[in-house]
């Protein structure tokens, strides 16, 4: 080490270092400018999503038929841990959840090969489509928008919407798609009335053909005409409702025309719709979906997206408006805003904790002038490496700070002292001077470096963790490894350099500073009291850690805590077979009373699923974004809790079960577990009535259990069906067959698409459908519905028919094949662990499960108990890896134990603090932890080097006889060396609490990281001033065999 440190600081490696320094500033620079940034990492599983679309049809039809061949194929694609099937009216979603490791498109490029495998094994009906979603899911819903206008029709304002401004914001670099939700879809439809078709003998596939014959546009190749050349074409493209109804469909026995009109009306309606928005409780409007492609950079498509909203708002109608409903940009910006606030609060308070105890400004130069560069290296490292920058990357920077500062102020402080040493006006420059300084290097690097090794190592868990806490953690952990690991080679290369500069001029005596003397002076005191009792001393610290069961045992559980966003997402469920009109008018009531509430700023209700693959809400799902105004405007007093409280008392309605959640979290919930609450039940059994039966029965029992606010067992999945029973012996006597029936109710009574027309860019449906008399009713459908039959000519759908009214799945939900019923809990609890706990034993006492069936907890438990496991098997093996490296720096057990007590000493005033502050154990908590266990460490490592050098140097004079003098060698390493200590605690402890204050959107996660550490600090620093010297004169009492009496009888073996 003598020989690297005189080798580097000669001149020519000083400017290869300085050029080399630049170099990585301006490049950490480049890459902090252009890597991706977003609120939180993307936590979502790596999905492919399969969309099949079967307009008309019902839920069981298109399980048995698609979902199930679907679901059961893909389960044998390689990596997948899971598949998720839904099936509902008129279309499919099929999720299939992988390995974190696979690449994305090679799963989708896989999905492909087995979707284009099984095609030919699906039904045949041109109707029904099968292909992938996005290459994106619901976290990746970054923008939302709505359009209003006083004076245009919803279904004016979705042509708008689909047509025109949906491809303009799709052509957004990182924009996987932009999805309509709301308004009304334009339509041609064509109302038959069956009395008029009898009357002339027209049967309804005439109509349908006819109509389908009369779309088309074609063309003649080319003529040449007098040296020049014409193209042909055949234009016969349905322009208006009008050409619909010159539609021929043959002539009467007068041998007179009959047309479309003779048998019908045209009219311009709107489609059926299964979702609907609601703005401010204004009334309906259209919305728009932003969708950011997987590995986009999310803050860049929303900034490119709302600046191609204004370059094409003039092109607008002006009576039209575009308001932005849901903006993440504002999340990250809080976000990343107040991480970086805390970050430059932390720098300031370093500085300022130097100069106090150093009183030297070029020396708090030294230290501080490492810090940016190490962490511009670490901007680069996270460039190369993928990671965006977001609350969690920063986050780990700011636990970082502490421990990167702790060993530069441990070098300049090593070099004050041995500079203090030298002879009265010793030239800056003189060899004997940079002798001293390479001494000062020497004796303290080596442990700084391997302390600074073991606190990466602390890490290693949460970088094995897997599932959404891993993806999550992995972040932090990476932004704060590559930043101590630029900070370590900094010690090697820069720090020298830095010292030699800057420990010019007069360096001030440890006890000239009376901050410095007041602390050495009482620490003297206390340690005089800690020698003369020492066996009560440590007797008192294992009194101190048994009281830390007490706390412990009081620390729930959670598994993330709850993170404000700075917008709320509003989720009750309502009962099923409730229509479309109805639940619009519940909704538009509550965010009309959401809006009036100040602190709220928009209020966006959605109602059922827009027309994407990454949404599969069920019409009787409620999702409302409320944009909330930012906290300086706020009442007095007013808190994010009581906010939802205030909130959940406005919006009660009888019949709806309120949820409240986050717009990312809400939708990483339902991504990852499909549970839309922060805890959920999934009951998987042989059928759905049984699973369902026994999800009520589960309701009922969570209902009294503490702290339940809402639960609710997926009733959503249960409708009212008109079953129209076919009867095949009256088919037998009518010569017609079962395609004739469900052609009349495919299109007589439901109404279905026959053609679509071009009118420039938009596209219109024309279906055909019969008048309202035969379809409003089932004695209306039963008596005027009318089927052809050639012998007998029109007869009643009666008469081929049965008709009764059922109540059966309108969605229906399978995992890996199995049927599944979900039951929804929100807790007023953070404590998920006693919370279920609880919960299991209500259900044991009050539900019989039916053989076959059986309960998984979901939601946020999920993860807690995969970290658990994770971690009950990792965390060992990296202290044991911990325990081998500080033996191979001391070479003696003894020497590693005193270290490796700082450890449990810290984990009291951890599980203490968190006590104190109401917190739970998580995840979070536990990467502060681990944090915790390198740089207490640490602490300990310092005090060690310098009881060590002590030690040596009375021996090496000679002066080592006695447990006296051995006593005074431990104040000399304890008290007159309480600087460099006192500095690196206070440093760290100081450091992390503009984190702790810290009140900033997604700062809820860091806090949870920051507060088992500064208390951990507090006991840890307690631990290493008092019991350490205690423990430390007893092993070195017995190395050096001091008798009873005091004097030395022998030298330490070896």
């Amino acid at each position: 080490m003598n020989r690297w440190f005189e080798w580097i600081l000669e001149h020519r490696q000083r400017v290869v270092v300085a050029l080399l320094c630049l170099l990585v500033v301006v490049s950490g620079l480049w890459a902090f400018e252009h890597n991706a940034h977003d609120a939180i990492p993307d936590v979502s599983d790596r999905q492919v999503i399969v969309y099949a679309r079967w307009d008309g049809q019902d839920p069981a039809v298109i399980q048995d038929q698609v979902t199930y061949p679907l679901v059961t194929t893909l389960q044998h694609v390689a990596h997948v841990k899971s598949v998720r099937g839904y099936s509902s009216a008129g279309f499919a979603l099929v999720y299939v959840l992988l390995d974190d490791q696979v690449d994305l498109y090679w799963a989708r490029s896989r999905v492909l090969e087995y979707l284009s495998q099984i095609r030919s094994t699906l039904p045949s009906d041109p109707t029904l489509s099968v292909g992938l979603g996005p290459d994106a899911s619901g976290v990746g819903w970054v923008y939302e928008y709505a359009l209003r206008s006083k004076s245009r029709s919803l279904t004016e304002l979705r042509s708008i919407q689909d047509w025109y401004l949906r491809y303009a914001l799709q052509a957004v670099p990182g924009v996987a798609e932009v999805d309509s939700v709301g308004g009304a879809v334009r339509e041609y439809q064509i109302s038959l009335d069956p009395n008029r078709l009898r009357a002339y003998g027209i049967p309804l596939r005439t109509v349908i053909d006819a109509v389908a014959a009369s779309n088309a546009q074609e063309g003649g190749r080319w003529i040449e005409n007098a040296g020049a050349e014409y193209l042909v074409r055949g234009l016969g493209y349905i322009k208006s409702a009008h050409d619909i109804e010159r539609i021929s469909l043959g002539v009467d026995d007068a041998g007179v025309p009959v047309t479309v009109a003779d048998v019908g009306s045209v009219v311009i309606g709107m489609q059926q719709r299964r979702g609907a928005v609601d703005l401010d409780g204004t009334g309906q409007a259209v919305g728009g979906i932003v969708v950011a492609r997987y590995g986009a950079d999310v803050a860049t498509v929303i900034r490119d997206v709302k600046g191609r909203l204004a370059e094409i708002k003039p092109s607008l109608p002006k009576d039209v408006e575009v308001v932005s409903v849901y903006d993440r940009s504002r999340f990250i910006n809080a976000s990343v805003s107040s991480a970086a606030w805390a970050l430059a609060i932390e720098m300031i308070v370093v500085v300022l904790v130097v100069l106090v105890f150093l009183m030297h400004v070029r020396s708090a130069l030294a230290v501080m002038l490492p810090l940016p560069i190490a962490l511009l290296g670490a901007a680069l490292l996270l460039w190369l490496f993928g990671v965006t920058i977001n609350i969690m990357t920063l986050s780990g920077i700011a636990i970082a700070i502490g421990t990167m500062v702790d060993a530069a102020i441990v070098l300049v402080e090593n070099a004050h002292k041995h500079i203090e040493r030298l002879p009265e006006g010793t030239a800056a420059d003189s060899p004997v001077r940079l002798r001293a300084i390479v001494a000062s290097l020497r004796e303290v690097t080596v442990p700084l470096l391997v302390s600074m090794a073991v606190i990466v190592l602390a890490f290693l868990p949460i970088l094995l963790l897997s599932g959404e806490e891993g993806r999550l953690f992995r972040p932090l952990v990476l932004s704060k490894t590559f930043a101590i690991a630029c900070e370590m080679v900094l010690v090697l290369a820069l720090m020298p350099f830095l010292i030699v500069l800057c420990t010019r001029g007069r360096i001030r005596a440890e006890r000239s500073s009376h901050i410095n003397r007041l602390f050495m002076d009482g620490y003297h005191r206390c340690l005089d009291l800690c020698l003369a009792h020492r066996w009560t001393v440590v007797l008192g610290a294992v009194l101190v850690m048994a009281s830390t069961a007490f706390a412990y045992l009081r620390l729930g559980n959670e598994f993330l805590p709850p993170m404000y966003e700075g917008d709320v997402m509003y989720m009750p469920t309502t009962i099923p077979g409730v229509s479309i009109t109805e639940m619009m008018g519940v909704v538009q009531r509550q965010d009309a009373a959401l809006k009036k509430i100040p602190e709220v700023e928009t209020v966006f209700g959605k109602v059922g699923r827009a027309d994407t693959a990454t949404d599969p809400a069920p019409l009787s799902m409620i999702e409302t974004v409320i944009q909330l105004r930012p906290r300086s405007e706020w009442r007095a007093g007013m808190t994010v809790d009581k906010l939802i409280g205030e909130m959940d008392a406005a919006v009660r309605v009888p019949g709806l079960t309120n949820a409240w959640t986050a717009p990312i979290r809400g939708r990483i919930d339902m991504l990852s577990t499909g549970i839309k609450t922060p805890l959920g039940l999934k009951v998987y059994g042989p059928d759905y009535k049984t699973v369902d039966t026994v999800a009520r029965q589960i309701q009922a029992a969570l209902v009294a259990v503490p702290h339940t606010r809402n639960v609710f067992a997926d009733k959503a999945s249960l409708g009212r069906y008109v079953n129209l029973r076919i009867d095949r012996e009256a088919l037998e006597r009518y010569g017609l067959s079962v395609a004739d029936v469900q052609r009349v109710i495919t299109y007589g009574i439901g109404g279905a698409r026959v053609t679509t027309t071009v009118e420039g860019l938009a596209r219109y449906p024309v279906t055909v459908r019969f008048d309202g008399v035969a379809r409003s009713t089932a004695d209306g459908m039963l008596d005027n519905a009318l089927v052809y039959s050639k012998r007998f000519g029109y007869l009643p759908l009666r008469y081929v028919v049965k008709a009764e009214v059922a109540t059966e799945p309108t969605e229906i939900k399978t995992e890996d094949g199995m049927p599944v019923d979900y039951v929804y809990i929100d807790p007023d609890t953070s404590d998920i662990g006693r919370y279920v706990a609880a919960a299991n034993r209500s259900i044991e006492a009050s539900v019989k499960l039916p053989q076959g069936v059986y309960y998984r907890w979901s939601g946020q438990y999920e993860g807690i108990q995969r970290a658990h496991a994770q971690l009950a098997y990792v965390v060992p093996g990296v202290l044991l890896l911990i325990v081998v490296l500080y033996y191979l720096l001391y070479s003696r057990l003894t020497k590693t134990f005193i270290v490796l007590l700082s450890v449990p000493f810290s984990l009291v005033g951890a599980v203490w603090f968190m006590w104190l502050l109401g917190y739970h154990l998580s995840v979070a908590t536990t990467v502060g932890m681990l944090a915790l266990v390198g740089i207490s460490a640490q602490t300990a490592v310092v005090m060690l080097v310098y009881l060590d050098s002590a030690v040596e140097h009375r021996r090496a004079e000679g002066r080592l006889t006695g447990l006296a003098e051995l006593f005074d060698a431990v104040y000399e390493g304890a008290v007159l060396r309480l600087r460099p200590k006192m500095m690196t605690v206070v440093t760290v402890i100081i450091s992390l609490l503009p984190v702790l204050m810290s009140n900033g959107a997604g700062a809820e996660i860091a806090k949870r990281v920051a507060a088992p550490m500064i208390g951990g600090m507090v006991t840890s620093a307690l631990l290493v001033l008092l019991v350490v010297p205690v423990v430390y004169s007893w092993a070195e009492q017995r190395a050096l065999r001091v008798g009873g009496d005091g004097r030395l009888n022998g030298r330490p073996a070896g």
